[in-house]
């Protein structure tokens, strides 16, 4: 178990040493946004087991009218994360142009070391783009089903 915790720092400084800088902010991106999706996984899954139980006042609660802001901040941050790895690749591209000026272009190993490095961020940000899109579906299916059994209650109180 411990060799699992000291790997996590090297794994994200290979990440680092690989893709660049804007790797932080990617990193950050992704635990900020999983924890959004923690968040809305774990109310929705106490609204699904009250909404069996007639409580009115979890969807009060729980539930900010008809938008749900976590879904819609989930959604900018899958927005972002593929821009942000973009601007990765670009900041890499004008890192590589600067070495091909310095020592020329007779050095094709190190320009194709540093054209992979380049779209390191890119791929990092796309495969968060993913995460969060497939999060996305499977909230959205959640949050459905979930405003479906309000309204069941609601039409059942009606008509007691």
């Amino acid at each position: 178990m411990s060799y699992a915790i000291t790997s996590i720092p090297t794994f994200i400084r290979d990440l680092v040493d690989s893709g660049g800088l804007l790797i932080y902010p990617l990193i950050f991106l992704t635990f900020f946004m999983s924890f959004l999706i923690a968040c809305e996984f774990f109310i929705q899954h106490i609204l699904n087991v009250e909404s069996s139980k007639n409580s009115n006042l979890l969807w009060s609660k729980y539930s900010c009218g008809s938008t749900n802001y976590r879904l819609v901040l989930i959604k900018q941050c899958v927005k972002v994360s593929p821009l942000l790895g973009l601007l990765g690749t670009v900041t890499g591209m004008i890192e590589v142009f600067d070495i091909i000026s310095l020592i020329g272009s007779s050095e094709n190993k190190l320009i194709a070391k540093g054209f992979s490095h380049a779209t390191v961020p890119t791929l990092f940000g796309m495969i968060i783009a993913i995460y969060g899109f497939c999060s996305i579906i499977i909230l959205e299916s959640f949050t459905n089903k979930n405003q479906n059994k309000k309204k069941n209650i609601k039409n059942d109180a009606k008509i007691i």
